[in-house]
């Protein structure tokens, strides 16, 4: 491939990582049906970064083509989403359990989290439905064809100085705009609540502005590489905590499960008061995250 920098079209910096990702869905596909490599995970992750990268860079391409095909990419990865929710939920509190001094953990709650991670994945066994259908097999064609001969407009003959910049600044003007949404640490389960849910906002902001800054990669050398880091850290830190939200639910659950057969719910929320603590650690650790990426913003090349 040609090399890339930032007064090439904008049109070819898209380009190579329309093409990357198309290329990587069919294996990613392949691996998911066969549950071998983290497929499931590299399935949704790539489904997730091609619709991130076509709604950030939307202006680039023509959108009633685009459109379905983003759509199509979100029931993927929503459709397989549930069971690979259910693996990690599981995994991290088996790991919670695992860091437990023996003598807190208070009756059968290695027997009952087993039980219930066993219910849960037959009830999301239709991912495997999914992977085989047909329709799983006209997403991955549409975005061949796409990633083969995108539907340009006239915005993407512009330099990439001009328009990838310009989508990376309102990428991050999105992410300032969520992070101030978040509400305060009020007490009560409505605010919890909602504060859960603008953190998640946030989160999915932030995977955005990183998706965003891969495509510029090629062609922005060192400044895209480190927006894209500083991004990331800020996005596993926000998946850090989002896993809490859906350990925490469950928690409560296996709590109530337990209480109605009689069975000691200490060590139930004892891990629930350290997911919480997990929660707001991250909280905290926010301003100093958003700071490292919000300088890409006044360091100039974005703007």
């Amino acid at each position: 491939m040609a090399d890339l920098d930032p007064d090439s079209p904008a049109r070819d910096v898209l380009h190579r990582r329309l093409t990357e990702l198309a290329e990587r869905l069919p294996a990613a596909v392949a691996a998911a049906r066969e549950d071998r490599d983290d497929g499931l995970h590299r399935t949704r992750t790539t489904c997730r970064r091609l619709r991130a990268v076509l709604v950030a860079y939307r202006p680039l391409v023509d959108r009633e083509r685009v459109e379905p095909v983003r759509d199509e990419l979100r029931w993927l990865a929503r459709a397989l989403g549930e069971r690979r929710d259910v693996e990690v939920v599981g995994v991290r509190l088996g790991r919670l359990l695992d860091e437990e001094e023996p003598r807190l953990v208070r009756g059968p709650v290695r027997r009952r989290l087993a039980t219930h991670q066993r219910a849960a994945r037959r009830t999301t066994g239709a991912a495997d439905d999914v992977l085989d259908s047909d329709r799983c097999a006209r997403l991955v064609e549409a975005v061949r064809r796409l990633a083969e001969s995108p539907p340009w407009t006239v915005r993407a003959d512009k330099r990439a100085s001009k328009v990838v910049t310009k989508r990376l600044r309102k990428e991050l003007s999105r992410v300032a705009d969520r992070l101030d949404a978040v509400p305060d640490g009020e007490p009560g389960a409505r605010a919890e609540r909602e504060r859960d849910e603008a953190v998640h906002d946030l989160r999915k902001a932030v995977k955005r502005l990183r998706y965003a800054a891969e495509v510029a990669r090629p062609a922005f050398g060192a400044d895209a590489d480190r927006l894209t880091k500083r991004a990331k850290r800020l996005t596993t830190a926000l998946g850090d905590r989002q896993d809490t939200v859906e350990t925490r639910a469950l928690l409560r659950t296996l709590a109530d499960e337990a209480e109605q057969s009689g069975e000691p719910t200490f060590t139930w929320g004892r891990l629930h008061a350290r997911e919480e603590s997990a929660a707001h650690a991250v909280e905290a650790d926010l301003p100093r995250l958003w700071d490292a990426v919000a300088r890409d913003k006044t360091s100039g090349w974005v703007r």
